[in-house]
Order: structure tokens, then C-alpha cells, then sequence
């Protein structure tokens, strides 16, 4: 694995949670995370997403149980662009990785506008993913330096 976790040492490791609905690639997604020192939650559809965004969020805009998000923009109950949406005033501190299977530059634009940190396109190559994870880390945590 490429990545690690960039987190102090002694620290705990970066929660992640990971939004996808496609049963083989979420657990992918979940086991390279986790093999780069995070520790993931997984939620199958929008729904779900949105129910562990709403048990997190802290008045500051942090989602005070997780780092980063990983979500696929189209899945069953609410699709990322519909949580991005409706969460885009609240969750202003925890960086958004969207990964999609369009590739149309207009729909990448509308999920940037909408708050999303970063864009991945699908097919996703995990270490790739762990790389941007490592960055958008570093980015929300001052101080860290990624390894």
C-alpha cells in the first residue's frame, strides 16, 4: 500500500467514512483504507450516509467522528450531490472525496461547487484513493506532515 495514515504518532488513527453502494468495490475501498492504518466505517447507500452525518455533526461544521468522507456520487436514497446539497452549510471542516463513474467535466464542477474537496473518477485505483485521502488529511489537520 502506498499511503498511510498521516496522523501523530500516539494518535488515533483518521476515521473514514465510506459511502458506496456497489457491494464489491465498497469493501474494497474499506479494506485498502484500513490496510493504510484508517479506520473506516462503511454506509451502503445515501441514506445511511446521511444518518451518520446527522449523528456527528459538531456546531463547528466538524463531523466530530469523522476525518474525511469517501462517497460515490450515485447511490440508492439520497445521491452525494443530495447530501452535498443539503449539508454544504454544515459540514464546512471535513473534506469530501466524491468518486463517480461519470467523467463529464460539468458534473466534476457541480460537486466541487457544491463543497466536494476532491473528484476521483471510476474505475478507482485504491492506492490512488488512500494517496488523496493521505492529502485531504494533511490539508484539514494542520501541523501534519503525510508520510
Amino acid at each position: 500500500m502506498l499511503a498511510t495514515n498521516p496522523g501523530a504518532k500516539g494518535r488515533a488513527p483518521a476515521r473514514i467514512l465510506v459511502a458506496e453502494d456497489d457491494s464489491d468495490l465498497r469493501p474494497m475501498i474499506a479494506l485498502a483504507l484500513t490496510e493504510a492504518g484508517f479506520e473506516v466505517v462503511e454506509a451502503a447507500d445515501g441514506a445511511i450516509l446521511l444518518d451518520y452525518l446527522a449523528g456527528s455533526l459538531e456546531e463547528d461544521g466538524t463531523l466530530d467522528k469523522f476525518d474525511v468522507i469517501v462517497s460515490d456520487i450515485q447511490m440508492p436514497g439520497f445521491t452525494a450531490l443530495d447530501v452535498l446539497a443539503g449539508a454544504q452549510r454544515f459540514v464546512t471542516r471535513t473534506p469530501v472525496l466524491i468518486v463517480t463513474a461519470v467523467s463529464d467535466p460539468e458534473v466534476h464542477a457541480r460537486v466541487r461547487q457544491l463543497g466536494a474537496a476532491g473528484v476521483m473518477t471510476k474505475p478507482v485505483d485504491v492506492d490512488e484513493l488512500c494517496l488523496e485521502v493521505c492529502r485531504l488529511l494533511t490539508r484539514s489537520m494542520p501541523g501534519l506532515n503525510a508520510t
